[in-house]
């Protein structure tokens, strides 16, 4: 079994940026059952990026203030028990790390977590070219605008499952409070105009194929999660617990952030 912490530990940490706080980001893995094996889509980030370059990832970025807005507008459109659910994505443990205090009520921790999903969502979208929607054409979508403000979101959130969160350590150029969302995939559209320039391949692969790929130990570790989720043979269900890994002192600590699946 790979040692996850081992791996992260043994990255070169010679980078000494001031110390900044951590963004908050999502990334998602778009994860196509269909056939055995199943496959998730990675992209190459270009050699010139500033976080992360020249190697294969899920797509993903930094929350926008246009994730807020939209989830403000939607928030009320929502049962308590997709609120409860957006409140796992923004999960935290009581001694967190990361820049934010956490919200002191169900509604806020609901924003915050919605926020993050469409986060996701949105990165796909400008990454990829890839909507997930069930229409048979993509309505509403004007330059500027949210991609997902005129969608269905019940449908996509009924399989959007939080997996794992990591923080970038200190001493970066860049840092990142990422979540890592789960996908199941079965229809998308394709919408090229939209795409953006900062993947120059993506590509569907098997987990054999995608840890043979240039990747980071992070996206390795994530993959790890990934496998040992999909491997219990779940029927899309979210976890109780979900790994956060995030930097403590002198080495990456791997903690668990409880689930409270049954409210």
């Amino acid at each position: 079994m790979l040692d996850r912490l081992e791996l992260l530990n043994n990255v070169d940490r010679s980078q000494k940026f001031p110390v900044i706080p951590p963004r908050d980001a999502a990334s998602l893995l778009l994860i196509d059952r269909r056939e055995v094996p199943y496959k998730l889509l990675m992209g190459l980030r270009h050699q010139k990026s500033t976080f992360m370059p020249d190697v294969y990832v899920f797509p993903g970025g930094g929350l926008d203030d246009q994730d807020i807005e939209l989830a403000k507008s939607l928030l009320e459109d929502f049962s308590l028990g997709r609120l409860n659910q957006f409140g796992w994505f923004a999960s935290r443990l009581n001694s967190d790390p990361s820049r934010k205090e956490p919200e002191s009520n169900v509604h806020g921790m609901a924003l915050h977590g919605m926020a993050l999903a469409l986060c996701g969502l949105r990165e796909l979208f400008e990454e990829t070219g890839l909507h997930l929607t069930s229409s048979n054409q993509l309505q509403g979508i004007e330059k500027g605008a949210h991609p997902f403000a005129e969608q269905d979101l019940e449908q996509i959130f009924n399989s959007f499952i939080f997996l794992s969160r990591a923080i970038t350590p200190p001493g970066r150029k860049k840092r990142y409070d990422t979540r890592f969302f789960i996908h199941d995939y079965r229809d998308a559209i394709m919408s090229h105009f939209h795409k953006d320039d900062e993947l120059s391949d993506t590509r569907w692969v098997t987990f054999d194929e995608a840890i043979q790929l240039k990747i980071h130990p992070m996206t390795r570790v994530i993959l790890e999660d990934l496998h040992d989720y999909l491997s219990k043979g779940t029927s899309f269900t979210q976890p109780a617990s979900v790994a956060f890994y995030h930097y403590e002192g002198t080495a990456f600590q791997r903690d668990l952030l409880q689930i409270k699946t049954d409210t």
